[in-house]
């Protein structure tokens, strides 16, 4: 039986394609998160795996992944930061949900994106 492909609008999943469209979608957000890749960038080479480990473009999309992660939970009010953008806490059901989608979140595919977009 053939598995079903679950690509969305030319993105891995849905919920991938749904955290990149937020991203993107608002200005203030898009440029928050192209700077940060900048940083990333900056500072990829220094990163104390490289070389040993990664290579600086790895250091720069893993890193920017992890950020982004990050980001998306935050905006979603179960993020670490989420107080210090005044986005309330949901409820125990809807941290569960939100957890379950995010998890499907293709980070890397996401990072590529940004990073092919600042070049």
């Amino acid at each position: 039986m053939p598995t079903e492909s679950k690509t969305y609008n030319g993105w891995k999943n849905y919920e991938t394609w749904a955290v990149a469209l937020h991203l993107d979608n608002d200005h203030g957000t898009y440029t928050m998160v192209r700077e940060q890749a900048e940083m990333y960038a900056m500072h990829a080479e220094d990163h104390p795996n490289v070389p040993k480990i990664w290579t600086a473009d790895e250091a720069l999309r893993f890193l920017l992944a992890d950020h982004l992660k990050d980001f998306a939970e935050t905006l979603c009010g179960i993020g670490e930061e989420s107080d210090d953008y005044g986005i309330a806490e949901p409820s125990l059901l809807a941290i569960d949900m939100l957890r379950a989608a995010l998890s499907e979140v293709d980070w890397d595919e996401i990072a590529r994106h940004v990073i092919a977009e600042a070049e």
